[in-house]
């Protein structure tokens, strides 16, 4: 079903991710004063692009861990890995279909001889672990909110799962090479596996906690993991361009409708996280680019 939604909405997908964020955009100032904007604290847009270089190196730590598990003329590097990352995440702002995921998986096979269809399974692998993270993360969180759980209470109950979710890889290895790699490769380390995913969504809710305290509105934790695990879940559908737009406005009617923020101010927090993302992604993501085609061209 989302292929067939992915195919139908693939002509319009950048028409539609730049409305939705010029419309989130218009929706979030109209109702925010400049003087609001002047008083945002500069430490604030740093500490988030900070969280977004973190957020970086560990989806990168991610799938260098899970490339080792498949055969390579050669060990792929993390740095390179990190390169690729940062590039395919610049890539992923053009209107296609997953531009980043291509070029990353053309630059393997020349330089590592990782085969294409490993590369679709290494992305197949981590797009089921984040379902496998996010979907019972934001259904604790929505339950705490609905049956109004004490906050502690929200928190044990999230330690428990994030524990059960990180050590069920370990005591289901045999099943996991069977049904995903089917080979004798070993996997590696696959209780990084979910690990690496969980510190990296509590990463990206910490970025959109400290966009609302930029504001000057703060938000609890929980609200902030909340809709961050759902606007990661839109992000995976790839119906726009990085979740351009989508992302903005899941987070406004989530926040909305589970705090007192209005959803203008919710849309503008998400802005700044998506702002402060672009403003690492577009330099740093353009000189690892440049990098990547002179270390080919070069040999």
């Amino acid at each position: 079903m989302q292929q067939q939604l992915a195919k139908y909405l693939k002509p319009f997908a950048p028409f539609l991710g730049l409305a939705l964020l010029l419309l989130a955009i218009y929706y979030a100032f109209q109702n925010l004063s400049f003087v609001t904007l002047q008083s945002i604290h500069p430490l604030y847009l740093f500490a988030i692009i900070a969280l977004v270089f973190l957020n970086l190196l560990l989806t990168s730590s991610l799938f260098h861990i899970i490339t080792k598990s498949f055969p390579t003329t050669s060990p792929v590097r993390f740095r390179l890995m990190f390169k690729l990352i940062t590039a395919s995440s610049l890539l992923n702002y053009i209107p296609l279909l997953r531009p980043g995921l291509w070029g990353r998986a053309a630059y393997l096979k020349s330089s590592h001889n990782l085969a294409l269809k490993d590369s679709l399974l290494i992305l197949a692998i981590i797009l089921g672990l984040s379902l496998y993270i996010f979907i019972p993360a934001a259904s604790i969180l929505l339950l705490g909110v609905i049956y109004q759980f004490p906050s502690f209470a929200i928190n044990l109950i999230l330690l428990f799962a994030f524990i059960l979710l990180t050590l069920i890889p370990r005591f289901t290895k045999p099943l996991i090479q069977k049904l995903l790699l089917n080979r004798t490769h070993a996997i590696v380390t696959p209780t990084l596996w979910p690990l690496l995913k969980i510190i990296d969504m509590l990463i990206a809710a910490l970025r959109l906690y400290l966009a609302f305290l930029a504001l000057g509105s703060p938000i609890s934790y929980h609200s902030a993991l909340l809709a961050t695990a759902a606007s990661l879940l839109i992000k995976l559908l790839g119906l726009t361009p990085n979740g351009l737009g989508l992302s903005e406005w899941t987070v406004a009617g989530l926040i909305a409708l589970t705090t007192p923020i209005t959803a203008p101010l919710a849309a503008a927090a998400a802005l700044i996280d998506r702002a402060a993302d672009i403003l690492l992604t577009l330099p740093l993501g353009l000189i690892t680019a440049y990098q990547l085609k002179h270390k080919s061209t070069s040999k």
